[in-house]
């Protein structure tokens, strides 16, 4: 259904902002490493097109453009993106660098924090007391609510 409603709206917006970002988590979600890179290739140019690329390359076989991709991001946008940055971060496993960016979310209110608890990304670690504490520093409810299954 999801898969859907993505195509729909890229159909009736094709250079929509972050739609295909969208299908290229539905593909990583799926496991289809290649499937999500080309939805990622096929973002807009900017900072949505970044984030999907290097999300979609942590789940494929090339460890050196995975690399690459995550350090860009942080470069470029890891002042104003690091709610992303995290969830690249969970694609790696990487739980240290999960939590620091998710503190460095909630230093520069960063509004994808709002999207924590439904996040596939990052509720891979809804049973971590980290994210037990991070939620109550933010206000949200306790993760372990959450219906979100992780990936």
């Amino acid at each position: 259904d999801a898969e859907a409603a993505i195509r729909k709206s890229i159909a009736l917006r094709p250079q929509g902002s972050s739609t295909w970002a969208q299908l290229a988590i539905i593909e990583i979600q799926r496991g289809d490493a290649k499937a999500a890179l080309d939805a990622a290739n096929n973002e807009p140019e900017g900072v949505w097109h970044d984030i999907a690329r290097a999300m979609a390359l942590q789940i494929g076989k090339d460890r050196q453009a995975a690399d690459a991709a995550l350090a860009l991001l942080i470069k470029d946008y890891g002042d104003v993106a690091p709610f992303q940055v995290a969830q690249v971060q969970a694609l790696r496993r990487d739980d240290k660098a999960v939590f620091r960016w998710l503190d460095k979310a909630h230093e520069v209110h960063d509004p994808g924090i709002g999207n924590l608890l439904i996040d596939p990304l990052l509720m891979r670690y809804k049973q971590d007391p980290r994210m037990a504490d991070f939620c109550k520093t933010v206000g949200l409810p306790m993760p372990t609510t959450s219906e979100a299954v992780g990936i």
